[in-house]
């Protein structure tokens, strides 16, 4: 029995079986998206857009990091086609990610992003909180003129 987390999502009308990163894996993806945590946390331009939308919106993931999180995810991640139980894939096989995502790159990163909330949800939340705290008190420091 696995003790790591699984959630299903359901994207472009297909079930993702999204498993956590174990806890190596998940600290270097972790330490890769950091500055998709500034991004995210960004209370003024970008609050409340899709995390991984929004990092590569604003450059803040290029293609080598794009490539290392769909290789990181994908060893966690199987997807069911039309609710056939022979019929569940994992994401590892190439051919399944061209299946999925080939002319529909807007699926690959919606996965992606669901990957990011399962994994790192939580650090995300906190992230912004801390983030919009900081801010908030920054301006209330602030001389009034």
């Amino acid at each position: 029995m696995s003790l790591l987390t699984c959630e299903d999502r359901v994207i472009d009308g297909k079930t993702y079986q999204i498993r956590c990163l174990n806890v190596a894996e998940g600290r270097k993806v972790y330490h890769r998206i950091q500055k998709l945590m500034a991004i995210v946390g960004d209370e003024d331009g970008l609050k409340g857009i899709d995390p991984v939308f929004a990092a590569i919106f604003a450059g803040a993931l290029d293609e080598a990091d794009v490539d290392f999180l769909v290789q990181k995810f994908a060893a966690v991640t199987s997807v069911n086609f039309g609710g056939d139980p022979e019929r569940v894939l994992s994401l590892k096989d190439t051919k399944v990610q061209d299946e999925l995502f080939a002319g529909n790159l807007e699926c690959m990163f919606e996965w992606l992003s669901a990957c990011v909330m399962v994994n790192f949800g939580g650090v995300i939340a906190k992230t912004r909180s801390a983030l919009s705290d900081f801010g908030g008190k920054a301006r209330d420091s602030q001389p009034k003129e």
